[in-house]
Formats: structure tokens, sequence, C-alpha cells
């Protein structure tokens, strides 16, 4: 009798379990797919970033620096925490444009990209509306790894001119 028990049960949790996975696969879209490609989990971590910042969430912008990141310039991860923090607390509002002109994923591990950015404090409609604003512009090369998430690991930046993101 001990053996049915246990039987029974185990046939219990294994359903038990069947139907959690089958559960999550559908409350929670993407749990149970690896659709997305590397490019484009890669392009979903800079909307994230970009998104981090407009909403002045510096901890979830961190998210996505290694814990190892170093440029030539010899910058850390905390100096990047810091310049982050001074655009938030120098500006009121974060309104972000990006436009990303080479991206490269090599072997799903390593990412390359040139981005513009334009960051302004009102929203940013089209390239054509930044000639009429104020808005600081930016050129980012950065480089990604990818371990659980994409994350910055060095970067270099300069001005950009408006030219840059036509």
């Amino acid at each position: 009798m001990t053996v049915n028990y246990l039987s029974w049960n185990s046939c219990r949790l294994t359903a038990l379990s069947r139907l959690l996975v089958i559960a999550a696969c559908l409350i929670l879209p993407g749990a149970c797919s690896s659709d997305k490609s590397a490019e484009a989990l890669f392009l979903d971590t800079l909307a994230a970033m970009e998104q981090a910042i407009e909403d002045r969430d510096i901890n979830e912008f961190m998210e996505y620096v290694s814990e190892s990141y170093q440029d030539a310039q010899g910058r850390s991860r905390k100096d990047i925490r810091r310049i982050a923090q001074l655009h938030v607390l120098r500006n009121r509002n974060l309104h972000i444009y990006r436009h990303v002109t080479q991206m490269a994923v090599v072997d799903e591990q390593y990412a390359n990209t040139v981005i513009f950015v334009a960051l302004a404090g009102q929203p940013i409609e089209s390239v054509e509306s930044l000639a009429s604003m104020r808005a600081e512009l930016m050129r980012f090369e950065v480089s990604f790894e990818f371990g659980e998430k994409w994350q910055a690991v060095s970067a270099q930046w300069k001005r950009a001119g408006i030219n840059d993101f036509l």
C-alpha cells in the first residue's frame, strides 16, 4: 500500500509541475521560448538602458554595466554610476533619442556597437526635431558581454553633431 501511495504522490507532483510550467509559459511571454535572436536581446538591452535613464533609475541602468567595467580612460563602474547620477541630478526631465549606426554580435557572447544619443529635457519626436531644440548630442562606442544579460564592459564617447544623426 505504501508503494501505491508514493506512486500516486509522485504522479500528482509530476502533473502539478507540468501544469506550473505550462502556466508560466502562458503568463510570462518569452519564458519558455528562445525565439529572440542575440541581436534582438541586445537591442532590448539598449532600450532598457535608455528607459532606465529616462525613468531616472540609476540602479536599473547599472544592472547593464558589468562589475568589471573598465575603459581606455581608466573609468570604472563606479565612475559610470557617478556620471549617470550627475546627468539625472542636472536634468529634471530626461528624454533620449537613440540612433544605432553599427552593431555586431559575435558568438552570442560579445557585442560592439556605435550609438548616437541625443539627451534633452523634452521629448524628441524625430531627428528633424533635434535641429530646433537644445539637446546634448553624443557618440558612444560600447562593448558588451553576455552573462545572465548583456552588460557594458567598456565604452568611449565624444560629442556628436546633428549631421551624425542623419
